[in-house]
């Protein structure tokens, strides 16, 4: 597969569980995380391990909002072998079409028996020092 056929593909995927987490889906967001994915967001003030412990810590955001739209901005994929680093800019927009707050983020993927899971993700506020 060529790169930019790479870097969809990873993005489609990336896409698929930020849609369930706009619509509210956070623990549907966690079920693309390999079992023993590692986690950081603006939240957790120590890396979090496991998909049940991620799923835990987002699952408690589950049906809390909604974002009607967003948009994965500039994605970048460093990618080798059975191993993907997608590192994108994620803008949720608030039900009046503005820009709630830019988001760095980074997903890990590594393909195994052939299906790629996330294996670590990253999220920070754009902006935050």
């Amino acid at each position: 597969m060529s790169a930019d056929g790479q870097l969809g593909m990873l993005v489609d995927l990336e896409r698929a569980a930020l849609d369930r987490w706009a619509e509210g889906d956070t623990r549907g967001y966690a079920a693309r995380m390999a079992d023993r994915a590692t986690y950081f967001d603006h939240a957790t003030p120590a890396r979090l391990g496991g998909r049940d412990a991620i799923t835990q810590h987002v699952g408690a955001f589950h049906g809390m909002f909604r974002v009607p739209r967003y948009e994965i901005v500039d994605p970048v994929l460093h990618h080798d072998g059975d191993l993907a680093v997608l590192a994108f800019n994620w803008d949720p927009y608030d039900e009046e079409g503005q820009l709630i707050r830019r988001w760095n983020a980074t997903s890990v993927y590594r393909k195994t028996e052939g299906e790629w899971r996330m294996i670590h993700a990253h999220w920070a506020m754009a902006g935050q020092t």
